[in-house]
C-alpha cells in the first residue's frame, strides 16, 4: 500500500495517519503544522476553527492554534497559523475524520489555505497553559545534509553556548522534537515530504533583543549546511 494509500485522518490540514506501524493503536498522536491562508482568507478560517473547536474536541482530541508574526529566516511569507495538537489515539483520529459535521466543514478548509504543512513529532505538544505566556515564541524547523544525530548534537552546543544570552532575553525552551513523517498539501494535491530533523519551540521576554544581541551572531557555526529552515515567530492565542 502506498503512502497516500496510508492516509486515513484529517485535521487543520488533511491530517495523515501513517498507520500502526507509525503509531501505536491507542497511544496519542501528536502533530504540528503550518496553516498558509489564501489571500483574503483570513476570516474564513478564524470560522472554520471556531467551528472545529468543539468536534475534534468530542473526539478526545485537541488543537491549539497560533498567529504567525513573520518569518525571521525569510522562507515564508503571507499570513500563517501554526497550530499545535495531537489526537487521543488513533481511534479518536478515525472517528474524527469520518464525523459528518467535520466532513461539512472540509470545503471551507480548503477555501482558506493556499498550502499547508504536517510534522509529527516524536514527542508530546505542549499544553495550552505553555502557549499562552506574554512575550514571543518562536517556532524552527531545521533540515540538514548531515545526520539527525549530527544535527541534534550541534544544536545542544549551540544552546549551550548560548545560555547566558537565552538567560538574558528570557528564553525558555518549551520543546524539542525531532519529526518522524510530514506531509504537504491538500486533499488531492496531499503528497509526503521530508521531515524536517530538528523542530523546537521557544519562549523569550524579549525576541527581538535575542536577535540583536551581539553574542546570538557570535555562536558557532555549523560544518555542514543547513538545507532549509524556518524561524516562524509565534503569538499566544
Amino acid at each position: 500500500m502506498t503512502f497516500k494509500q496510508n492516509l486515513s485522518a484529517v485535521l487543520l490540514i488533511t491530517l495523515p495517519l501513517l498507520g500502526t506501524s507509525a503509531f501505536a493503536q491507542d497511544a496519542a498522536i501528536p502533530f504540528i503544522s503550518i496553516n498558509m491562508i489564501a489571500d483574503g482568507q483570513n476570516e474564513v478560517f478564524e470560522d472554520y476553527t471556531e467551528h472545529l473547536t468543539p468536534i475534534i474536541e468530542a473526539h478526545n482530541s485537541d488543537f491549539t492554534p497560533m498567529d504567525v508574526t513573520f518569518d525571521v529566516a525569510g522562507q515564508l511569507s503571507g499570513s500563517m497559523v501554526v497550530t499545535f495538537g495531537q489526537f487521543g489515539s488513533s481511534e479518536d483520529a478515525s472517528a474524527f475524520n469520518q464525523d459528518p459535521a467535520f466532513l461539512e466543514l472540509f470545503p471551507m478548509l480548503e477555501s482558506s489555505l493556499a498550502d499547508h504543512m504536517v510534522f509529527f513529532p516524536d514527542g508530546p505538544t505542549p499544553e495550552l497553559e505553555e502557549l499562552s505566556r506574554q512575550g514571543s515564541y518562536l517556532m524552527t524547523f531545521v533540515w540538514s545534509d548531515t545526520s539527525t544525530e549530527e544535527l541534534h548534537a550541534y544544536n545542544d552546543m549551540i544552546n549551550g553556548v548560548l545560555e547566558p544570552v537565552l538567560l538574558r532575553h528570557g528564553g525558555t525552551n518549551i520543546g524539542s522534537w525531532q519529526a518522524t513523517a510530514a506531509s504537504r498539501g491538500l486533499g488531492e494535491d496531499l503528497v509526503a515530504m521530508d521531515a524536517p530533523q530538528l523542530m523546537e519551540l521557544w519562549h523569550f521576554d524579549d525576541l527581538r533583543g535575542f536577535f540583536e544581541d551581539p553574542e546570538s551572531a557570535d555562536a558557532p557555526q555549523p560544518a555542514f549546511e543547513i538545507t532549509r529552515r524556518y524561524f516562524l515567530q509565534l503569538v499566544a492565542p
